[in-house]
């Protein structure tokens, strides 16, 4: 059907039904007229809509792929630098010595130092040790422990072991004070396998420590987060 055969079968059907309601032709035509035209603006409207929807859409569509090649870009641009620059950095003897550091870290987090543990000779250290940590409640996995430095007699030399898992060392930390309060351990100290630096830095606090117990003998001090607070 054409646009002119829809026109007036449209117009026709209007006029039909208006003229049935008692209305005059004439007035029919000119609504009927009126509707169809009110009918097409409201289609090409439509249509202008859905065309700049369109636009919209493929305009978003195109932001979207650029920004993705350019992100793509950077990435790949970052990558490239950073595997020139580790390369001149990272010479293999570098490269071995942070390898080094890194295991030798690890390793470390799960050493235990423990001071001031009677010795004798032909003494069963595994078993004192042993009895240490009942003590305290806890039963942990630990390799064969063993004296540190060679004996002098005149004094007591740190035991030094590693535990199975490095997450079994803060519950001993936080258990080793009641040590005080046992006649066998009393004098027992348990302590984390601290590098030279962090040796250094741990007897600074330890002296801030015993400076502010005893200018406030009211006042409680602790280490904490490398700080002596008081609580």
């Amino acid at each position: 059907m054409s646009s002119s055969e829809y026109r007036e079968k449209i117009v026709g059907e209007l006029d039909i039904s208006l003229s049935e309601a008692g209305g005059q032709t004439i007035f029919s035509q000119i609504s009927a007229t009126h509707l169809l035209s009110s009918f097409r603006k409201s289609r090409r409207t439509r249509k202008k809509l859905i065309h700049l929807q369109s636009q919209l859409i493929e305009k978003k569509q195109e932001d979207v792929k650029c920004l993705q090649e350019t992100v793509h870009e950077e990435i790949k641009t970052y990558a490239e630098t950073l595997s020139t620059s580790c390369a001149k950095a990272l010479s293999p003897k570098k490269l071995e010595n942070v390898v080094k550091k890194i295991q030798d870290a690890e390793d470390r987090s799960r050493n235990l130092i423990i001071f001031g543990l009677t010795e004798e000779d032909g003494e069963n250290l595994n078993a004192k040790v042993g009895e240490m940590f009942t003590y305290l409640e806890e039963k942990p996995l630990f390799s064969t422990p063993t004296r540190i430095g060679n004996s002098s007699g005149s004094s007591v030399r740190p035991v030094k072991l590693s535990l199975a898992s490095a997450t079994m060392m803060s519950p001993l930390l936080v258990k080793s004070q009641r040590l005080r309060q046992s006649n066998i351990f009393k004098s027992v100290y348990i302590s984390p396998d601290r590098t030279k630096e962090e040796r250094m830095v741990r007897r600074t606090l330890v002296n801030e420590l015993r400076e502010k117990r005893k200018d406030n003998p009211d006042l409680i001090f602790v280490i904490r987060k490398g700080k002596v607070l008081s609580v």
